[in-house]
């Protein structure tokens, strides 16, 4: 959905690792509370996601989208997904 917005991908990353570090340029770094899951799949895979990044404005990534979407978008890109929206 973002990127029908921009034109181009949101997370445009060139390895598993990259594209970690984008999601967490635009999300902001995940704590472990927030998603415990991905912190152990990160350490089984020797993987550290990087810290210390804050949540970007998504308003001003998307400038073409109404509030509508931004709420949702920002509830589709929540790092734990069983605090995503479902379809019901």
């Amino acid at each position: 959905m973002a990127e029908m917005f921009m034109l181009s991908p949101l997370f445009p990353g060139s390895s598993e690792l990259d594209q970690l570090h984008k999601l967490c340029i635009i999300l902001g770094t995940p704590d472990e509370e927030e998603w415990p899951e991905g912190y152990t799949e990160a350490m089984k895979r020797g993987i550290t996601i990087p810290q210390g990044h804050l949540q970007k404005d998504l308003e001003k990534i998307l400038k073409y989208a109404s509030p509508e979407a931004i709420d949702l978008l920002e509830s589709l890109l929540r790092w734990n997904p069983k605090k995503r929206p479902t379809c019901d």
